[in-house]
């Protein structure tokens, strides 16, 4: 293993610039993490500014969204003939510049799907916002009361759910709210984390695999007894190392935040996708370091790279509010890949397996041409010592 232990001391010579990196991070990462009205307990006192599209125009969505026009301020989209997906992005934006506190989207058919116990409505919220979230479980608890009439009677009786509903009920705690809020706020770290993963792998990384390249020891490597597998080995099993030891510094952070509900969040989720990221992250940087062999080539591409992606894969700007060019070609990179699954994770509570598998078919593309590229290097290095 004497590539593996080489590669770790030339990291730990880099031990004072990682920990003030890391410092940095971790201190923006917690003011980051509060959301804005943490404070706030009782919720049900907060009225919003809430923007509804309505696109089923049936008794179920007319009626809801005259409850929650008793609950906040409801504004209504001129056009309403956007796709999904345009008033998504539009919301989003709304959201953003502070326009409207939250968003709801009615699809066309909700009634039905409601009755089926599909999803057929999204709502829309600033993730760092406790009191949004309520939106959501006066949402639910408006349709839980509506069915219950339904299966009761056999049709709806609105007047007896709104009767129902004006019923005072003082909320000390929303449990789910607050699960929510907490859960996004797990995206936000881990969407900031894959920008982080990429400047420390950089930093370190790639520092000592430029090192590891450098003219002088490739001349050794290439005469030495180690096969070109076994370098390129011992060389990625060092990297996956210090990451390791990166990314149990980082969720171990994230855990102590939110300590207390952490049993209720999906960390394992988030932690499996950022595991499989960090590892495309690095194959990406073996296979760069084998094709450019310049230091000050890696350079530039190690300081301009992971800002780029961050801002055109979603990590610094939500990926609704990305211009559909811009959201096309964060396609062709795996970081727009690791944002989805941590949005997918905020959502459904669970790991986004099919983004998570297209990370690891870039991991596989980039290890298989950095190995490619690491044996033409030997072997044009022994070419080069047999002149000499």
């Amino acid at each position: 293993m004497t590539v593996y232990k080489y590669f770790l001391r030339m990291v730990w010579q880099r031990k004072i610039s990682i920990s003030i990196f890391l410092a940095l991070f971790l201190s923006l990462s917690f003011m980051m993490m509060q959301p804005k009205n943490r404070g706030s307990q009782n919720f049900s006192e907060t009225p919003l500014t809430v923007c509804i599209v309505d696109k089923d125009h049936s008794p179920l969505s007319e009626q809801l969204t005259a409850y929650l026009k008793t609950k906040h301020t409801i504004t209504f989209l001129a056009d309403a003939s956007l796709s999904d997906h345009a008033l998504l992005k539009k919301m989003r934006k709304d959201i953003s510049v502070g326009a409207v506190d939250a968003g709801v989207i009615i699809s066309e058919g909700f009634e039905r799907k409601a009755e089926l116990g599909q999803k057929g409505i999204l709502s829309i919220k600033d993730g760092k916002q406790a009191a949004a979230f309520y939106i959501d479980w006066q949402i639910q608890t408006f349709l839980r009361f509506a069915f219950s009439t339904k299966e009761a009677m056999g049709v709806f009786d609105f007047e007896r759910v709104r009767n129902a509903l004006t019923v005072h009920t003082e909320v000390i705690t929303v449990n789910r709210a607050e699960n929510t809020l907490t859960t996004a706020g797990l995206k936000y770290f881990f969407n900031f984390l894959g920008w982080a993963i990429f400047s420390l792998i950089i930093n370190s990384i790639g520092w000592a695999l430029f090192e590891l390249h450098n003219e002088r020891l490739s001349i050794r490597t290439a005469v030495s007894p180690v096969s070109n597998i076994r370098f390129a080995f011992e060389n990625f099993t060092a990297q996956l190392t210090v990451i390791t030891v990166f990314l149990a510094i980082l969720i171990a952070f994230a855990a102590l935040v939110y300590r207390n509900t952490i049993h209720n969040l999906p960390l394992a989720s988030y932690t499996l996708n950022a595991v499989v990221y960090a590892a495309v992250v690095l194959s990406a940087t073996f296979m760069l370091n084998a094709a450019l062999k310049k230091g000050a080539v890696m350079g530039i591409i190690g300081t301009v790279l992971p800002l780029s992606l961050a801002f055109i894969s979603g990590i610094f700007l939500d990926q609704e509010l990305l211009p559909d060019s811009i959201t096309k070609l964060a396609q062709v990179f795996p970081t727009y890949y690791y944002v989805r699954a941590n949005s997918f994770t905020e959502r459904m509570l669970r790991p986004d397996w099919n983004n998570i598998g297209l990370q690891l078919l870039f991991l596989l593309l980039y290890f298989t041409l950095g190995v490619y590229f690491s044996k033409l290097n030997r072997v044009r290095s022994k070419i080069e010592f047999a002149q000499k």
